[in-house]
């Protein structure tokens, strides 16, 4: 029973809210910005985390590789040919540019506290990894025919790790 009206129905409506088919999102528009204002807030770190680390993977991996391997093609070698270097530098770049991007607005929307709804960041994520998606997925279909060449049929493993 809720103690503070008596009756056991009002506590299962404050405990467990009418929601939409399949749990996707509630019925109460108000309540649903709160729930998403307080998951904003409380995962702030982890969303700052999250990027940084999103940064690195951008960074060591492959534009260290393009970068370091490019003098080889530079030189007598020709190791990659350049369009490798193409269809693989620039979706990294823009990848690198839109995390940076994401991360510094997410950090400038958790430290003003003129932005009360701080909705904005789960926003600014779900863009950022939607642009990740396409660029990497234009890389990921560009690159495996050139992975393909050299690794042979388990190139598309060597790209995808």
């Amino acid at each position: 029973e809720n103690q503070l009206t008596g009756s056991k129905d009002s506590f299962d409506t404050f405990a467990n809210p009418q929601r939409y088919w399949l749990g996707l999102g509630f019925k109460d528009r108000k309540l649903e910005d709160e729930y998403l204002d307080d998951l904003a807030r409380d995962s702030g770190h982890q969303t700052l985390l999250g990027f940084a680390t999103l940064i690195l993977l951008q960074v060591f991996p492959g534009l260290v590789f393009m970068i370091v391997s490019l003098p080889v093609y530079l030189s007598d070698g020709q190791y990659f040919p350049m369009s490798f270097y193409f269809d693989n530098f620039v979706p990294i770049a823009i990848n690198f540019l839109l995390f940076i991007s994401s991360l510094v607005a997410i950090a400038v929307v958790h430290a003003r506290p003129s932005v009360r709804s701080k909705v904005i960041v789960l926003n600014i994520t779900e863009v950022a990894l939607l642009g990740f998606i396409v660029s990497d997925g234009y890389r990921f279909a560009k690159a495996e025919a050139n992975f393909d060449g050299y690794f042979n049929l388990g190139g598309w493993v060597v790209l995808a790790a």
